[in-house]
């Protein structure tokens, strides 16, 4: 039963491999390799060891920039990298999971304009099966949710409070144009932030 399932993982690892990379390369990480490596678990005495979860152990690995060597992804990828390489590790798995709940923080690290549009659109496909929590200064990415919270900082009798905050009604256009670097009253801006949040609810209507 070992043996059938190492079988089976080399087989689907040869298409995740494939499928990852392409995912990476809309990220902003296009020149990045991902690969997966299995090592047999050993017992005693050099003999084969099995576990519960079979008798392979497995790395993800990953060379962030062309000419590095794979390493295991754990020790190589920075805060930003990582959470783009879960991304598209979860977006090429999300119709095979069970629904679970997604966080996702520093994703935008690095990104910006369609790339940052290309991340929203992924976090959103993964949304249509799991409850995905995003963190960003983005833009493009905070338009792709269905629901839409800012964490705020006040000083209050000598201490800093910090209130999250639904966005509803006419909130939602204003803090999508301030996180543009806009002026949050000009009409120009606010059109701009209302266009953004419309074209992509007719593509979640689609």
């Amino acid at each position: 039963l070992a043996a059938e399932l190492t079988a089976a993982r080399r087989e689907c690892a040869v298409r995740m491999e494939t499928e990852v990379q392409k995912k990476l390369s809309g990220l902003s990480m296009s020149g990045a390799r991902f690969s997966v490596q299995f090592e047999p678990l050993e017992g005693e005495d050099g003999r084969p060891g099995y576990l519960t979860s079979g008798a392979d152990r497995v790395t993800f690995l990953l060379a962030a920039n062309p000419g590095t060597p794979l390493l295991p992804l754990s020790r190589v990828a920075s805060g930003g990298e990582l959470s783009r390489v879960m991304l598209a590790i979860e977006s090429v798995l999300a119709d095979t999971e069970l629904p679970s709940t997604m966080i996702f923080d520093e994703v935008d690290s690095g990104i910006g304009g369609q790339v940052g549009r290309a991340v929203g659109e992924y976090l959103a496909s993964i949304a249509g099966r799991h409850q995905v929590l995003v963190v960003t200064h983005l833009a493009q990415i905070a338009r792709c949710a269905d629901d839409h919270l800012v964490v705020e900082k006040t000083a209050r009798d000598g201490r800093v409070e910090t209130m999250v905050r639904r966005l509803s009604g006419a909130e939602r256009p204003a803090e999508i144009a301030r996180m543009m670097g806009g002026d949050m009253d000009s009409e120009l801006s606010l059109a701009h932030a209302r266009q953004m949040l419309e074209r992509q609810e007719r593509k979640n209507g689609d």
